[in-house]
């Protein structure tokens, strides 16, 4: 692709950039036309930062009346880029080898994200592949907005691609050589040199010296970042022993010693890679190096040299382009620079993050004239198909009727079964509740024979009441008259089992103890031992869970009288 008018839009964290280039007969291109947006609300997640980025987009565009095929840039937070080293192979086997690099070292869904690869490299035997992805949904939001617009995205790179083509057309013979682009948001660490290749991406960028400035004062992000452009763009507008001043020095030596810190690991890395080590010349580059003193601060804590690349060295600015940039800076048109020497390489050393279905929407933005004559074509052809499908849609309708007659005979059937199946449940659940009676009946049976066999162990007792009470119902005034608290007998609280009777049923049972030792006169402690053993059996009985209101009468001689209250075991009589 050797175009020589490029369209170029470069899409930075908090503004967007665009142009028009042209390139000459000696390769060297000319920015004829430029403009410059800032966003309104560029949100901290990339929903927030795609409504920003289009409506700026679109105000440029419209401005600017510019339409069709362009170039598009996107910025370092939006991508994800990976270096991974493979043997080199043959190409069929490369792609399915680098396919499965993409899947995992990618942290999402392959088909999720649009992604591409470039050989960057070569090393023993192996190919160093640079891997780079940006989420499908972003993509396509901001395609959508420039679509609207009336532009078309040709090509999509990443950041660090943009970097890479810009350093190769302004700076060819520099040789080994780290370029730092300090953007708002992200910061990368690009080394091109003739053997190796080092690609990083710092999560942090220039805003990082507002966001430091904002906590310091307490100010909102827009008033940290208009004092931050105040102090460094204008020293004589605020004392240097003014608050915000200092603030603003404090937050720069933070952020040129955190960048010194990375970029010292960086390079650390990068010695391993070969013989030749550290590399002797660093650009800084980006709207985040325009830092008065940041490239002094690097060189004395890195021992390099350092330069601030120049976007203007080859190239030529047209008299609009050049009024405004005198005012911006130029900074601003690094990316354009990097996005139009892309479209004079050949198409197998670039990355490109346009999916193959928005690759579509541009051929038929070419195309479309040529498309609407076959679409007449089609038409006419459709036409007769349509009055051929029209009578298979009759016969269609017909055999649809009667196989719906016959749907309805099985539907009838169907409401039958259903019917008996209800009537089935309904029949099991009044043999389940019989059943149920069945064993509670029998049950009665059983418990007053246990009943039985523990009066019988203690002896000399009978029983004169038994008495059910529903839930809700107070116990009947049978009691003994004169009643006191058994001595030494352990309370109903004591039992081991603690669970409630089922649907709150009680039984209330009343009785004697003879005392044969003290026949004419009151019940002796023998009297009480039984009573004792008599309500240590009945909490041992499986069929009663709770022993309570222990009354005893000794006003009789002889006669120790009691009643207790019984809690029955659940699912044993009720």
């Amino acid at each position: 692709m050797h175009l020589s008018r490029i369209l170029a839009v470069d899409c930075g964290a908090t503004h967007v950039t665009g142009g028009v280039l042209i390139r000459g007969p000696d390769g060297r291109y000319t920015l004829e036309r430029f403009a410059r947006e800032s966003m309104d609300q560029a949100g901290p997640d990339d929903g927030g930062w795609v409504a920003g980025a289009g409506p700026a987009l679109q105000r440029i565009v419209r401005r600017e009346k510019w339409r069709g095929p362009c170039i598009l840039g996107l910025p370092g937070h939006c991508t994800f880029n990976q270096l991974s080293r493979i043997p080199c192979l043959a190409a069929r086997q490369r792609r399915k080898i680098i396919e499965f690099e993409a899947r995992q070292g990618i942290p999402f869904a392959l088909e999720a994200v649009a992604w591409s690869h470039v050989a960057v490299g070569s090393h023993e035997g192996h190919l160093d592949v640079a891997l780079t992805m940006v989420k499908r949904s972003i993509l396509e939001a901001l395609c959508r907005q420039m679509r609207a617009a009336g532009l078309y995205a040709q090509v999509v790179m990443p950041a660090w691609s943009v970097i890479r083509h810009g350093q190769g057309y302004n700076h060819p013979d520099t040789g080994e050589a780290l370029v730092v682009s300090i953007g708002a948001r992200t910061t990368h660490l690009l080394y091109c040199g003739a053997t190796r290749f080092f690609l990083r991406t710092i999560t942090w960028g220039g805003e990082a010296v507002t966001q430091k400035i904002a906590e310091e004062l307490q100010l909102g992000q827009p008033h940290a970042e208009s004092l931050k452009r105040r102090v460094l763009g204008e020293p004589a507008g605020l004392p240097t022993d003014a608050p915000e001043s200092m603030a603003v020095q404090l937050a720069v030596d933070e952020f040129a010693r955190r960048l010194g810190g990375e970029i010292s690991r960086s390079l650390v890395g990068l010695g391993r890679e070969g013989e030749s080590g550290r590399p002797a010349l660093l650009y800084l580059d980006g709207g985040g190096s325009a830092i008065p003193d940041l490239p002094a601060r690097l060189a004395h804590s890195l021992q390099l040299e350092i330069r601030r690349r120049d976007p203007l060295r080859h190239l030529q600015l047209g008299p609009a382009a050049a009024e405004l940039i005198k005012a911006i800076g130029p900074a601003a048109v690094s990316g354009l620079v990097g996005l139009a020497a892309s479209a004079a390489g050949p198409e197998r050393g670039k990355v490109n993050l346009l999916p193959p279905a928005l690759r579509g929407e541009l051929f038929l933005h070419r195309w479309w004239p040529g498309i609407g004559a076959a679409a007449l074509l089609a038409l006419a052809g459709l036409a007769f198909a349509i009055s051929h499908h029209r009578s298979v849609e009759r016969e269609t309708v017909r055999l649809t009727v009667e196989i719906e007659a016959k749907i309805s005979a099985l539907r009838r059937l169907d409401e039958g079964n259903r019917a008996n199946r209800a009537r089935v449940e309904q029949t099991n659940r009044r043999i389940a509740a019989l059943q149920r009676l069945s064993n509670a009946k029998s049950s009665w049976v059983v418990f007053l024979g246990d009943l039985q066999s523990r009066l019988t162990k203690t002896e000399d007792v009978w029983i004169e009441r038994l008495q059910v009470l529903p839930p809700g119902a107070s116990e009947t005034s049978a009691a003994p008259a004169q009643t006191e608290a058994a001595r030494d007998v352990e309370p109903g609280s004591g039992n081991i089992r603690t669970e409630a009777s089922p649907a709150g049923y009680r039984l209330t049972l009343g009785g004697c103890v003879l005392d044969a030792h003290t026949p004419l006169t009151r019940p002796s402690e023998n009297a009480y031992h039984r009573a004792r053993s008599l309500l240590a059996a009945l909490r041992e009985s499986p069929f009663v869970a709770g022993v309570e209101n222990e009354r005893f009468d000794s006003s009789r001689a002889g006669v120790l009288r009691f009643e207790i209250t019984l809690l029955p075991a659940p699912q044993k009589l009720f």
